[in-house]
């Protein structure tokens, strides 16, 4: 007698073969993703991350502490408390889909960040520079800002500093700025 043999539908294997190599693609994703770069030879024919995605962009150790922009003010001769120049505002459910307020944290994070490389780059002579020009301005609008009707304010002051956000960890002093004059600017600004 003989045996007839069962051939598999085409669907089946199609599936098992299909299964099989997304269960590949996975796992080399997953591994690609480990910090210890002995798993990069997984991306030995895809240089370019277009099949394998590299997602470690992100970065191998998140960020613990945030960049902060202060400031305080002379009025009258007195000295202000620092205080936070820029707030987020708090988070509701529309910012998931729209929220252009954001922009103004990415925006000011980025140019701190240019302002400390050209710092350390030229030394001396970094108020010249774009960058602090951008933050000096910055802060003395957020300073009007917050004391509209101040005709006392005499000057302000701005700091970089590197905090995690705890009361319990020290704030990290990275830059203070010179003072800067708010009076000449506010008298010829007033109109006659």
């Amino acid at each position: 007698m003989m045996r007839k043999t069962r051939r598999l539908p085409v669907a089946a294997i199609t599936t098992d073969v299909i299964s099989a190599a997304l269960a590949i693609w996975v796992l080399a994703t997953v591994a690609g993703q480990h910090p210890n770069h002995n798993f990069d030879r997984i991306r030995i024919f895809d240089r370019a991350s277009v099949f394998l995605p590299n997602w470690r962009f992100f970065a191998p150790i998140p960020a613990s502490k945030d960049v902060v922009l202060v400031h305080r003010v002379r009025r009258s001769g007195n000295v202000s408390d620092w205080e936070y120049t820029h707030t987020a505002p708090s988070r509701t459910l529309l910012h998931v889909f729209w929220f252009p307020q954001r922009r103004v944290d990415k925006g000011v994070f980025d140019v701190v960040g240019r302002f400390l490389r050209t710092v350390e780059r030229i030394g001396t002579g970094y108020e010249s520079s774009a960058e602090y020009r951008l933050l000096r301005n910055f802060v003395k609008r957020r300073v009007q800002e917050l004391n509209p009707d101040a005709n006392d304010l005499d000057s302000f002051q701005f700091a970089i500093i590197r905090e995690a956000g705890y009361e319990s960890e020290p704030v990290e002093e990275i830059f203070v700025s010179r003072k800067e004059d708010l009076r000449d600017e506010q008298v010829a600004a007033r109109p006659d």
